[in-house]
């Protein structure tokens, strides 16, 4: 099954969205975020207790916001499925 992954995080050559991710038949958005995370190591979408990161500020499951969704991380996913995560950066000086 193909699931596809939009976000406003952008790791050249790493993580460039929007990513067509395969995935099992049956997933829930918890396990699809712990697939993410474990192939993208840099990014950390679950904290150790398995909920949502601090750094996450929005994902939506096609448009819809996590928070309305009845089964929250154990929803779960179908064919085509669009998954949003945006992650708060933290700008770093430059110069």
């Amino acid at each position: 099954m193909k699931v596809i992954i939009e976000s406003n995080l952008h790791i050249t050559d790493v993580f460039e969205p929007p990513v067509e991710v395969r995935v099992p038949d049956e997933i829930t958005l918890k396990n699809l975020l712990m697939e993410l995370t474990d192939r993208y190591v840099s990014v950390k979408l679950l904290n150790e207790k398995g909920q949502l990161d601090a750094d996450i500020d929005e994902l939506t499951v096609n448009g819809k916001d996590f928070f309305t969704l009845k089964k929250g991380l154990n929803t779960c996913l179908n064919e085509g499925d669009r998954v949003r995560f945006q992650i708060q950066m933290v700008q770093i000086g430059g110069g």
